[in-house]
């Protein structure tokens, strides 16, 4: 073979090199766009989650995350049957306000939460005319009715009630006489005393 012939062979094997590195790096390129697009996507979308779920509580009021640390206890009766909340159901579904472990206590972790909200990460919903438990409404009708007591004296704030540290709420649907509430109003536990007293070392 002559000099020639072995310089065209090389040039050919360069450029055929050349080639595939160019069509290589396109597909390297073409890789990593579609890797920044999907995290780009990926990063508009957690995003809108976390804004829309922000304007939600926002929108009600409720202060930051982490803005408090109180507690309530609460008891809720339907036909003279207290509701068990207990159930794993009920714990943590909200991070600004949510039951947890074994008590009965609602945990508030910001300020300005409305029991309305608190309510309505449960399942349930209460208006001055109704309140929906496991699915079921009942709603004002004849001598039965939805009824609040907060500390003790009843309310007419309903889901526009704010939480307050210490509150003893009960919510009652049915047809009870003033003696039956005063029963129910003792049921109500002392938990969260409990849990905003200091902790000894």
């Amino acid at each position: 073979m002559t000099s020639k012939d072995e310089q065209r062979r090389l040039k050919k094997k360069e450029r055929a090199e050349r080639r595939r590195g160019e069509v290589e790096a396109k597909a390297r390129s073409k890789t990593i766009r579609r890797a920044v697009i999907l995290l780009v996507i990926a990063a508009i979308v957690a995003g809108a989650g976390y804004l829309a779920f922000s304007r939600a509580s926002s929108g009600l009021g409720i202060g930051p995350l982490n803005s408090a640390h109180e507690h309530a206890d609460w008891m809720l009766y339907i036909n003279g049957k207290a509701i068990d909340l207990d159930g794993a159901q009920y714990k943590i579904k909200s991070d600004y306000v949510h039951m947890e472990g074994t008590t009965h206590a609602i945990h508030m972790h910001a300020t300005n939460v409305p029991l309305g909200y608190f309510i309505e990460t449960l399942g349930m919903k209460i208006t001055p005319t109704s309140i929906t438990v496991e699915g079921v409404t009942y709603n004002n009708e004849g001598d039965k009715k939805v009824r609040m007591f907060v500390n003790g004296k009843q309310s007419f704030e309903f889901d526009r009630y704010v939480l307050k540290s210490l509150d003893k709420i009960l919510i009652v649907y049915g047809n009870d006489t003033d003696e039956q509430i005063q029963k129910y109003i003792q049921t109500i536990p002392d938990e969260a005393r409990k849990l905003d007293a200091p902790q000894q070392p």
